[in-house]
């Protein structure tokens, strides 16, 4: 299931080793994405690159495990145009006030924002 490379990779990357390992290669493959299914279209444009006639990418845990037929060949990591960035929520700290209510206008009394 496999390859010695595909262990060390994942021990490398990943930070997995052992019967833990063998457990996240089979999720891979079981409930990774593939090239239909990506969430996003730069990550379904990364998965068809690495495509080929033999090897099979997926995406599962954002890492990209390549596997030929039913062997894990490799671990990759995600680049960093791949990375998601954390979805800002509006409860970052303000660090220009003057100019950040010269365009959104003060927050009322009751609003939560002002807290």
């Amino acid at each position: 299931m496999m390859t010695n490379h595909s262990r060390l990779r994942m021990k490398q990357r990943m930070g997995y080793r052992g019967g833990t390992a063998e457990r996240i290669v089979q999720n891979a493959l079981e409930k990774g994405h593939t090239t239909n299914n990506a969430p996003t279209y730069l990550e379904r444009w990364y998965l068809h690159t690495l495509s080929s006639g033999q090897r099979t990418p997926l995406l599962y845990q954002n890492h990209y495990f390549i596997f030929a037929q039913d062997t894990c060949i490799t671990v990759l990591d995600t680049p960093r145009f791949l990375r998601r960035r954390p979805v800002n929520r509006g409860k970052e700290h303000i660090r220009h006030p003057r100019q950040y209510y010269k365009l959104y206008g003060f927050p009322e009394e009751g609003d939560s924002a002002a807290n």
